[in-house]
Formats: C-alpha cells, structure tokens, sequence
C-alpha cells in the first residue's frame, strides 16, 4: 500500500467526538471502540451527516498524546454522556491518504 501525505490549510469542520480520548501507545486498540459511540449517535441524527469521514484529531504530541476520535457533522448539536460537539483547529494541516490499487485490492481469478 502506498501513502500519501498532503499539507494543507484545513478549515474549522465540526466533529462528533467521543468524550474518552486515546493515546499514541492505545489508539490501535480503542479506535473501534471509540468511533462506535459517535456512529451510534449519528444513526439517531441522521441529519447532522452527509457523507462523515471518521477524524483523528491530535491535540497534543507531546508525551503519551492526546486523540480525539470522531466523525465529521454538518452541524452543531446537545451534547451527550457519550458523545460532544467538538472541531478541529483551523490552519495547517497533515493529511495521510492511503493508497491501494484495485487489482492489489481484490485479486482476480
């Protein structure tokens, strides 16, 4: 798989974000888990998503970290015990793209 990483100057974009936020050491192992309380939100308020991409947001990179995991929202919202209205910063930005071609993806016979 290839990988891509593109800077670029993000816009404010509104996150339903899980209250409970990962560290570096713990994100592969809570980050189903996590993004699982925004998504069953989301599915009670269909109306704040239009496509929604699943968001990282690191807060601070120093030491064990600091993660936020959620979804993109086209609007703000009541938080819940759950789940909050949270955004990321506007300004420069890193984003990973992975890559993968088709054929390298589903094999023919």
């Amino acid at each position: 798989m290839e990988y891509q990483v593109v800077v670029e100057t993000a816009a404010e974009h509104l996150v339903a974000a899980c209250r409970q936020r990962t560290t570096f050491k713990m994100i592969s192992r809570e980050i189903g888990d996590l993004l699982s309380r925004p998504w069953a939100f989301l599915k009670e308020h269909s109306e704040l998503r239009r496509d929604g991409h699943n968001v990282a947001i690191y807060w601070d990179e120093k030491g064990a970290g600091s993660i936020e995991v959620g979804v993109q929202v086209v609007a703000g919202f009541a938080e819940t015990s759950e789940v909050l209205c949270s955004a990321n910063a506007r300004g420069s930005c890193r984003k990973n793209l992975a890559l993968r071609s088709i054929q390298s993806a589903w094999p023919c016979a």
